[in-house]
């Protein structure tokens, strides 16, 4: 007798925000009203999520090195090549794909921008990360997604996480479970994700034109974000409806942090910390120590 399967229903869909040089998917207002109002604030653990437009110029972003804490934050470089640099350190330059992952743990400072005038596009999700692992020192990882095809017409890369087993596993470090794919669905292609933990979970589909049935129940439409039922974990499934059109995806889950938090906003960067006080400790901190020296 076969197993009922546990689809996870989707609790609401919402269209992705269109902020100029990016797309806005997940994250709001920090906590005295800063940055960009969105419907999504966060879908706990994931707090942040943008799409980032595809562009032809260098040193894009153009501001600079900025401070985090208290957060695990992937960029995925879809295409083109990224340089990154944390504190001081000599910088680094990764092409594509290639996943850089940056636990800020206490507090650094890094500065991320596209590196030659080439066809660059990327996604940047952010995760907060439990109290415990706000006081240690940071620490990045740099890896190349795996690779997984399916008969079903998915090709998946993995990005953080270990959703199809050992076989496919991300050596990315995360004291909070996450797990982080992206993918294309081939015309009338499928990808079902068996026991996915309770949690936060998200699905986002990006190409140009993209209908997409989840969990048998909901079409999402290109750049909407199909949010899912928290309480309990089970399948994800998912379905290209178009059968001459080839869609782009982004997928993630993890498990909740149960614990009050705040972002602020600051120096062009941002603070996930328990309390608005607490993140301001870490404002002045990293004022009274400066870009080369905030954290270490």
């Amino acid at each position: 007798m076969k197993r009922a399967i546990n689809l996870r229903a989707v609790t609401k869909v919402v269209p992705a925000k269109d902020i100029g040089p990016f797309y806005r998917v997940i994250g709001s207002l920090d906590e005295i009203g800063q940055g960009s109002l969105h419907a999504v604030r966060d879908i706990n653990p994931f707090t942040l999520f943008d799409e980032v437009k595809v562009t032809k110029k260098a040193g894009v972003p153009p501001f600079g090195a900025h401070p985090h804490h208290g957060l695990q934050v992937l960029t995925c470089i879809m295409k083109g090549s990224y340089s990154n640099k944390l504190w001081d350190d000599p910088e680094a330059v990764y092409e594509a794909p290639m996943g850089v992952c940056l636990n800020a743990g206490r507090g650094v400072v890094h500065e991320e921008k596209t590196a030659v005038p080439d066809e660059t596009k990327a996604l940047q999700i952010v995760w907060l990360i439990p109290e415990e692992s706000r006081s240690k020192v940071a620490t990045e990882f740099a890896q190349k997604p795996h690779l997984v095809e399916f008969e079903s017409g998915a090709s998946v890369r993995v990005w953080v996480g270990h959703p199809f087993g050992d076989k496919s596993a991300s050596t990315v470090v995360t004291p909070t479970p996450v797990n982080i794919i992206t993918g294309t669905l081939k015309p009338n292609g499928s990808l079902d994700i068996g026991d996915t933990c309770a949690g936060g979970a998200f699905f986002y589909p990006f190409s140009a034109e993209a209908n997409v049935q989840v969990s048998d129940s909901e079409t999402v439409k290109s750049r909407h974000v199909a949010i899912f039922d928290e309480a309990s974990g089970g399948t994800i499934k998912f379905k290209n409806e178009s059968g001459t059109d080839e869609v782009e995806f982004v997928c993630g889950w993890g498990a909740r942090i149960e614990e009050p938090w705040v972002k602020l906003l600051t120096h062009n960067g941002f603070f996930l910390a328990r309390s608005l006080e607490a993140a301001q400790l870490q404002e002045k901190l990293f004022l009274e120590q400066g870009i080369t020296s905030y954290g270490k």
